[in-house]
């Protein structure tokens, strides 16, 4: 549902950069550094379904957007029978919600749970993930609450802020080698800055497929105290689990979202490629071709991630470009949602191939 006073959007951006070459074009640098802001975004926020529509389409209110990057390109070995390119780019974007709709201070985005979703919220980042938890202890010590009788977690049932969902930081290395009419050139990335939430770990839980659930054996829940009748006296926990399996992953580890939270950066091996360019002494021969290349080629053949994340490639839920508000929430750029994954999609997978080029 529209909003009766939808308004256009209105972009005021400014930005300065520079490209600077050096030893005669072997060394080629770009930098570039840039502020954006936005009055009036239009997105689509959840509303309650009794208002007879789900979702409702408004002027967010003003943002702001920032950041830098550069792109450096150095020629190691040229104008020999070897020659050696590599390519090291960076780049920083970060935002802010400066003001939101009739002075609300945060909006749900249409995507998420209950216990866990993406939220719009004034004077921090976009979008921000916010997830239920686990009680602690008041003494500061980051213990977790247990009920004493059980000896199962506490959950906190209010949604508290887990982080950003887009990438701070992206950063790439390239390098490409040529030996005659052979050539080999590798692509990594890195993205980092941001945390997700794995519904799919949630479900795998539930199952009991997830490695995390192997330890059904008797046992007191790990970093647990126990909170005094007086809500301030805190004691060591000496109480097992009730019931091991499914009593304590299933109806209650499964239920706080906490546990699947995880930080975001990845480092990948993009892409591999092999290529070979046919000698023309060949191609003259054929009377009709004038060029023809054979390429093998690899996609996400590595996948490095945080020791945490013992869930997916958090590109499963990723958005895969910088922190526009407006094309993140719009659908440009997107990947598989923001920042939650869930079973209903499909995870990355490795890719394999080759690819012949006929000129005629």
């Amino acid at each position: 549902m529209p909003d009766a006073n939808l308004k256009p959007e209105f972009v005021t951006s400014k930005e300065i950069g520079g490209e600077f070459r050096m030893l005669n074009r072997r060394i080629i640098l770009d930098v570039t550094a840039y502020d954006q802001n936005s009055k009036g975004q239009v997105i689509t926020v959840k509303i309650p379904n009794t208002t007879g529509y789900p979702n409702l389409l408004i002027n967010v209110g003003e943002s702001k957007n920032w950041g830098y990057e550069g792109d450096l390109k150095i020629q190691i070995l040229q104008n020999t029978k070897l020659k050696w390119d590599v390519g090291f780019r960076y780049s920083y974007n970060d935002n802010k919600v400066v003001s939101l709709f009739n002075g609300v201070d945060q909006f749900q985005l249409a995507d998420g749970f209950t216990y866990a979703n993406t939220n719009v919220i004034k004077g921090e980042r976009f979008p921000m993930l916010k997830t239920d938890g686990y009680q602690y202890a008041p003494d500061g010590s980051g213990r977790r609450l247990v009920n004493a009788a059980s000896g199962y977690p506490l959950r906190n049932t209010s949604l508290q802020n887990r982080g950003g969902v887009l990438p701070r930081h992206i950063a790439g290395l390239g390098t490409k080698f040529e030996l005659g009419d052979l050539a080999l050139s590798l692509n990594f990335e890195y993205r980092g800055g941001s945390v997700f939430f794995s519904d799919l770990a949630r479900q795998m839980t539930f199952t009991g497929s997830g490695g995390w659930t192997s330890n059904r054996d008797p046992h007191i829940f790990p970093n647990s105290a126990v909170l005094g009748a007086d809500g301030k006296t805190v004691s060591e926990n000496t109480t097992l689990v009730r019931e091991p399996e499914y009593g304590l992953w299933v109806d209650n580890y499964r239920l706080i979202s906490e546990n699947f939270v995880a930080p975001g950066w990845f480092i990948k091996l993009r892409d591999i490629n092999l290529s070979y360019n046919l000698p023309q002494r060949f191609l003259s021969k054929t009377k009709f071709l004038s060029g023809g290349s054979i390429s093998l080629f690899g996609r996400n053949l590595i996948t490095i991630v945080d020791k945490a994340n013992y869930y997916t490639d958090p590109e499963f839920s990723r958005v895969t470009n910088g922190g526009d508000l407006f094309s993140l929430l719009n659908g440009t750029g997107l990947g598989n949602g923001v920042g939650i994954n869930s079973t209903g999609q499909t995870p990355p997978v490795k890719q394999y191939g080759i690819s012949i080029n006929l000129g005629f």
